[in-house]
């Protein structure tokens, strides 16, 4: 298959993220401008990354050296956690529960998905491009060149196959990490569980200052395929199918919050680690998994947290105070770049403070965000995770 194949090919397959069947003439010619546009983002990329201009002085590796981990997660609702909906029938969440009660945690409490499919969230999550700023992600920085010019070592370890490789926005920013590496180098879904990540940390020097992604597969559908045996602890009712169960749902999530709880351990331990943040790139409804066809607002109520060292907070101050003051803030993952500007204290003319949830600045709440990229309201999310009609909070819509 030529190279244009490939890109065209690779592209239909991303594009599948986006958008709703169309006819065949359609989608080709959003391929076309996909593809070319995703192109542009290599292109221009030394270019962008030369421009960023970031004052390493005061940024969070001069003023507290070490290590930042931020993790991706994939399909988590937290309608089905129960560190966040105590309600949950299954204990899934053990680990996290227990850090509820550290004040180093900060877990978010009204964090939602820009949209219910891997690609275009993250290619939002790890860029400047938001739905709220007009900018496109061809034209964007990305939280990785954030960090390299803020004295950062930047690698990437992913438990997601290199799908859609020759364009698919995620791959792209990826390989412009320092190192960069997949557990599976298929194009398909990785059959490897997400502890294949934990020994790439030790590759990691601790005397450095290391910025680190890891993307992890996991409550991607089919649950059950997400964890080893070992942790079948919920049993699906006999009649139910254990692809999609509650049950398997559920250890899938407590697979993740064992892997969490690894990477927090050895990372504090042996990496310095000044900072830890987690979010999942959407929710899943247990009915209907996340296929933007038939929305819910299960497919984009995710979970969010943060780790801040006593070191972190004894050099940033006011970051701290503002991430504890946001805490029961609606925020969007779609400002996630803004937000670890902002943890890093990496500031810059690509930077805008009113979408850093790090910052006293940020502007946004319930009445002025939306999901499904402007699609929906939050307002029109009429219940809490418990089901519950929401309280009405009589505050005016306004767009900073």
């Amino acid at each position: 298959m030529g190279a244009i194949a490939l890109l065209v090919a690779g592209g239909l397959w991303s594009l599948s993220y986006y958008l709703p069947l169309s006819s065949i003439m359609e989608q080709w010619k959003d391929v076309n401008t996909y593809v070319e546009q995703t192109q542009l983002y290599s292109s221009g990329y030394e270019e962008r990354l030369n421009s960023l201009a970031i004052d390493s002085s005061v940024t969070l590796a001069a003023k507290a050296p070490g290590t930042v981990i931020l993790v991706i997660g994939e399909s988590a609702s937290r309608n089905y956690m129960k560190a966040y909906t105590p309600s949950f029938y299954y204990e899934d969440t053990p680990w996290l529960s227990s850090q509820m009660q550290n004040p180093n945690f900060i877990l978010f409490r009204n964090a939602y998905a820009s949209w219910s499919q891997t690609v275009p969230v993250l290619q939002r999550a790890l860029t400047e491009q938001s739905q709220y700023n007009g900018k496109e992600f061809f034209e964007s920085a990305s939280i990785l060149d954030v960090a390299k010019k803020a004295g950062y070592e930047t690698w990437w370890f992913s438990n997601q196959g290199r799908y859609g490789q020759y364009d698919s926005a995620i791959t792209l920013v990826a390989k412009t990490a320092d190192h960069a590496e997949w557990t599976d180098d298929s194009y398909e879904f990785t059959s490897k569980y997400d502890d294949a990540l934990l020994p790439f940390l030790t590759r990691l020097d601790p005397t450095k200052n290391n910025f680190v992604v890891l993307h992890v597969m996991g409550s991607h559908i089919y649950y059950n395929n997400r964890y080893p045996s070992e942790y079948s602890v919920f049993q699906t009712p006999e009649g139910e199918s254990t692809v999609t169960s509650a049950a398997s749902y559920a250890n899938s999530i407590l697979y993740t919050d064992h892997i969490l709880s690894e990477v927090f351990a050895y990372a504090q331990k042996h990496l310095n680690l000044q900072a830890m943040f987690y979010f999942s790139d959407h929710g899943e409804d247990l009915k209907i998994s996340h296929n933007p066809d038939v929305f819910s607002f299960e497919m984009v109520r995710i979970p969010m947290w943060v780790y801040l060292s006593p070191a972190y907070q004894q050099a940033l101050p006011g970051r701290t105070k503002a991430l504890r003051a946001h805490a029961g803030e609606y925020f969007t993952n779609d400002m996630l770049y803004d937000t670890l500007c902002g943890l890093l204290n990496a500031p810059s003319q690509r930077y805008q403070p009113y979408q850093d949830f790090a910052s006293p600045s940020y502007a946004y709440n319930r009445e002025n965000l939306t999901t499904m990229l402007g699609q929906r309201r939050l307002t029109e999310d009429m219940t809490d995770m418990q089901g519950q009609p929401l309280q009405q909070v009589d505050v005016q819509a306004s767009t900073p």
